[in-house]
């Protein structure tokens, strides 16, 4: 799943990614809704979004 792609399916869920990049075998990132941070890995091959928690810094 290319980085477009992986960013996209959190845009449809209202997420505006500020930051992606590969890591370790998935899409790592930061992404803001609603004036909150959060983090986020996205699974490149199913899309599967497997970790999306708030920004603690």
């Amino acid at each position: 799943m290319s980085r477009e792609k992986a960013s996209a399916g959190l845009a449809k869920r209202g997420y505006y990614v500020t930051k992606i990049e590969a890591d370790d075998g998935h899409w790592e990132g930061e992404a803001v809704r609603k004036g909150i941070r959060y983090e986020f890995h996205v699974n490149p091959k199913t899309g599967q979004i497997t970790k999306l928690e708030r920004d603690r810094d």
